[in-house]
């Protein structure tokens, strides 16, 4: 810019001499005309080659516009990708569209199977009620386990007194003579020639009174 600003100075000072050494002469009109306008083609190549040849004009011809790279201010959270990548292991198919059940037809292979609904319902409901019954009743059986359980008791204290009385009657002479005759009579047959007789008849006629 200095070096164009200087050219433009030296040139109007050279206009301005040559003007003042010619202003005492009678010039003519035409001639006048001329000279300035000699005197403007010249100012304006030479304004030309000085805008073509000046550095700033030709650095802002090939000047690019570059685009000044932003850095996001906003810092994304690391535990939503790693939250993702977790929820993608865990449940791959997530993403999956479940169809309405209603709209599902029961003649197709993933249709509602409610053939034994009813059944199902009733053994819970059987189960629910069994429950209640049980909590409701509980001490009433209670104490129909315990009066069950004294019966017991007492049968077996009975049978066990009955035992001991029997064994206190115990005679080892009347036993060791009723073995004794059991060893000496003689055994009486079931049959008598073949035949199934009553066991007094088989005596008479065996002669055994």
């Amino acid at each position: 810019m200095f070096r164009v600003s200087n050219k433009l100075l030296n040139l109007t000072q050279a206009l301005a001499r040559q003007l003042s050494h010619n202003a005492p002469k009678a010039i003519p009109v035409e001639s006048s005309n001329i000279l300035a306008s000699n005197i403007i083609s010249q100012l304006n190549t030479d304004l030309e080659k000085l805008r073509i040849t000046t550095p700033t004009s030709s650095y802002n011809s090939k000047k690019e516009i570059i685009d000044i790279p932003v850095i996001s201010r906003i810092i994304e959270n690391p535990r939503d990708s790693l939250i993702n990548e977790i929820r993608d292991i865990i449940q791959p198919n997530r993403n999956q569209i479940i169809e309405n059940p209603v709209n599902r037809t029961p003649g197709t292979e993933d249709g509602i199977q409610a053939a034994r609904l009813i059944v199902i319902r009733r053994r819970k409901m059987k189960k629910h009620k069994l429950r209640k019954l049980r909590k409701k009743m509980k001490f009433e059986w209670a104490k129909v386990r315990q009066r069950r359980e004294m019966r017991k008791e007492k049968r077996f204290q009975a049978g066990l007194l009955h035992r001991i009385k029997k064994a206190e009657a115990f005679s080892a002479e009347e036993y060791v003579t009723e073995k004794l005759r059991q060893a000496n009579e003689t055994p009486i047959p079931r049959l008598w020639k073949g035949k199934r007789l009553p066991q007094f008849i088989i005596k008479e006629k065996m002669g055994i009174k």
